[in-house]
């Protein structure tokens, strides 16, 4: 329960505090909030229970919040990453450098547009969704993934993957 307790506490509550502590001023600016999700809200894969779990909650209150909040001028969506290139991915998956890089290019041939997400690809993304070109956009998930999504990843973060 440790683990689970410890990803709802991070993935959940700390965004829903941050959120009704912030909201005021968010309020007062016409700002926007972008939460950021994971494929794995929607996708099921063996060994992602509690952030699969917690992901699907951010991505309904992120659709809950932009209902209370949109008609006091404040944008709530999120961002959806499907696999990132990170360290974080590489210690879920136990590898060296080398394994890390053949784990990436086999289950990169499960993503539709064959490579996983950089930083950068969500950072832009974070930038369209907060700029004026998004003006009108609000309650909404936004997938960066590559069409990962689609693909058959139900293995591919347990032992069996690697």
């Amino acid at each position: 329960m440790k683990i689970f307790d410890d990803v709802f506490r991070t993935d959940v509550r700390g965004v829903y505090l941050l959120t009704k502590l912030l909201a005021p001023a968010l309020i007062e600016t016409k700002g926007n909030i972008i939460n950021v999700s994971s494929v794995s809200a929607t996708m099921v894969a063996l060994g992602s229970l509690p952030y699969g779990m917690a992901k699907a909650a951010l991505d309904h209150f992120t659709r809950l919040v932009s209902l209370e909040l949109a008609p006091k001028g404040v944008r709530v969506n999120a961002v959806s990453p499907g696999m990132t290139v990170s360290n974080f991915v590489k210690r879920l998956t136990g590898s060296t450098d080398e394994e890390y890089q053949k784990w990436l290019a086999a289950t990169s041939k499960h993503i539709p547009m064959g490579e996983p997400c950089v930083g950068d690809d969500i950072a832009r993304m974070v930038v369209h969704i907060a700029s004026e070109h998004s003006r009108l956009v609000t309650g909404t998930i936004v997938q960066v993934d590559g069409g990962m999504r689609f693909g058959n990843f139900s293995n591919a973060f347990s032992s069996q993957a690697k």
